[in-house]
């Protein structure tokens, strides 16, 4: 499990072994890095193995707190919430941890006369905000790391910018603010497009992912996802941080339906702002020379290099363009 200590001992020593091949290997994998990062700032390697150590320890201090505080039976409750199933109860072999247990730390809360606690104070308070005010000795580093987790929203993220091995730039989609991400082992195996359902927490001018699901969600949910929050904040404005912990259950709502779409292959069904289904075509165009299309429509990947949009395309033995894919952006609302 990952909040096992078998997980976290194993986690740790996979942070030492990633930091000694990552100083070794300075000198390698530099044009993956420049073209994709190359304006990312560098976390703090430093803080950023301390806070991980932090983090890491700090799991099963929490788990044992709200099972001492707040009963064990919470996890049942929350489970029924996060799963949508009045009848659900928490398993840990089946429940997305990475995901569920900062959910349920930093963004739940029992509601009174729906929710047993041993301690009725507990009610409308989320177990992380419970910890700090009672536990006297908490790591400043450690504060200020879960302090940033009761603040900050669930919410769905795109990455627009990978650095492999180091992290990754992301751009909240309901929010439209942006992150440079302190990630090792994610930034080599997922995109740039992909989505993020997941909370980021940040300390020592370090930032990481809190949460995060356990399966990869491609570009081609974002529509759907733009769709979820016109119809959700319907003014159109930038959605704060703030709107979206109020409404952290809706947001975990999406992620049930992301989750069907992305593992069991149910599309989801789109629609027009009158509301009338949406029916998706593929048009393809004869051209003469694909860098001519390339130059003609790049200006339409916002915020995005040449060198960005280029550094995946396919190119014959001349080095010519032969195909190209990017992503076409424009300027958010607000």
């Amino acid at each position: 499990l990952f909040y096992s200590a078998e997980a976290i001992a194993a986690r740790q020593k996979r942070w030492a072994e990633e930091g000694a091949a990552a100083d070794a290997d300075t000198d390698t994998d530099t044009d993956t890095d420049d073209a994709q990062g190359s304006d990312m700032e560098p976390p703090d390697e430093l803080v950023w193995d301390r806070l991980g150590e932090l983090v890491d320890a700090h799991r099963l201090a929490m788990l044992r707190f709200v099972r001492k505080a707040y009963d064990g039976r919470v996890f049942d409750e929350a489970a029924r919430v996060f799963t949508g199933d009045p009848r659900a109860s928490f398993d840990p072999e089946r429940a997305p941890l990475q995901l569920f247990i900062p959910w349920m730390c930093n963004l739940w809360s029992p509601v009174r006369g729906q929710t047993r606690v041993l301690d009725k104070s507990l009610h409308g308070v989320p177990p992380t905000a419970a910890y700090l005010a009672r536990t006297k000795r908490v790591d400043p580093l450690l504060r200020e790391y879960l302090e940033s987790c009761v603040a900050s929203p669930l919410t769905v993220f795109q990455i627009v910018r990978v650095k492999p091995g180091s992290g990754f730039r992301l751009r909240d989609l309901f929010t439209n603010t942006e992150h440079d991400v302190a990630e090792a082992s994610a930034s080599v195996t997922m995109r740039r497009g992909d989505l993020i359902v997941g909370q980021l927490g940040a300390a020592g001018g370090v930032t990481m992912l809190e949460a995060t699901q356990t399966f990869v969600i491609g570009a081609e949910h974002a529509p759907a996802v733009l769709q979820w929050r016109a119809r959700t904040f319907p003014d159109g404005q930038p959605v704060t941080a703030a709107e979206l912990r109020a409404r952290h259950a809706e947001v975990v709502a999406l992620y049930r339906e992301i989750e069907r779409w992305a593992v069991d292959g149910e599309l989801p069904q789109l629609q027009n702002t009158d509301g009338d289904a949406i029916s998706l075509r593929r048009v393809v165009f004869d051209i003469s020379s694909a860098r001519d299309a390339f130059d003609s429509l790049k200006h339409l990947a916002l915020g995005e290099s040449e060198a960005d949009l280029l550094h995946d395309a396919e190119r014959d033995a001349s080095g010519a363009l032969l195909r190209a894919k990017f992503p076409w952006l424009k300027e958010g609302v607000g």
